[in-house]
């Protein structure tokens, strides 16, 4: 097989993984959403923003992913890339979507934290898919990234600090929060750790657990 021939499938590969993510990143806020039990840590900011500002869910996420790419631009645009745009311009018009076809919201605890738990996996496969296609940051990945460079303390907890102050905005604001909130920022890491060991990525899967890598990371960036 010729090397172009390798070439142009590696490629094809990792834009499958990058779509897959994508949509994966749209099914596990749906997820969230219908659980009614919290969103994920950052996804409680957006639909606190949402509330306030009278649109819909994906839609607030296309708005925040656009002006936040659009700072990246003039910030620290080297970590743009084809990711960056599909992050930006799926996963809203898709979540959007789903919420129109999925309309169904469990009643009971039990349907609640199983869909919430469904979430986390979903979400953990759609991290480890973006972060494999290796395609580009999303743009709030990329800010945060950006910031934690110039501020006094480490990745890690850099990360948790800003989880931290999305939910704080976004519980203010009257955003979706609650026990799923908690789930979402506990169980994800480890998921997504999961998937990329069974992609064999097990050196981006350490990296994710430290944190030492921009791309590797595995911040909590579904809608940015």
């Amino acid at each position: 097989m010729k090397r172009k021939d390798v070439l142009s499938r590696q490629m094809l590969s990792r834009y499958l993984f990058l779509v897959s993510g994508v949509v994966m990143f749209s099914l596990a806020g749906l997820l969230f959403y219908r659980s009614a039990i919290g969103m994920d840590p950052l996804s409680v900011l957006y639909t606190g923003v949402s509330e306030v500002l009278h649109i819909r869910l994906g839609t607030t996420e296309i708005l925040v992913g656009s002006v936040v790419l659009l700072a990246l631009l003039f910030l620290d645009r080297k970590r743009i890339g084809v990711g960056t745009v599909a992050v930006v311009a799926g996963i809203g018009p898709l979540l959007n979507l789903f919420l129109d076809l999925f309309v169904y919201t469990p009643s009971g605890w039990i349907g609640k934290i199983l869909f919430s738990l469904a979430g986390v996996v979903v979400y953990g496969f759609a991290m480890a898919f973006y972060l494999h296609s290796d395609l580009g940051c999303g743009p709030v990945d990329g800010l945060m990234l950006y910031l934690s460079e110039r501020a006094p303390v480490s990745l890690r907890t850099f990360k948790i600090l800003f989880d931290v102050l999305c939910v704080i905005i976004g519980g203010l604001l009257g955003g979706s929060l609650g026990v799923g909130t908690v789930m979402a920022a506990l169980l994800s890491g480890p998921a997504m750790c999961a998937v990329m060991k069974l992609l064999g990525d097990e050196e981006g899967s350490a990296k994710a657990k430290k944190g030492d890598t921009p791309h590797e990371t595995g911040l909590s960036d579904r809608a940015g």
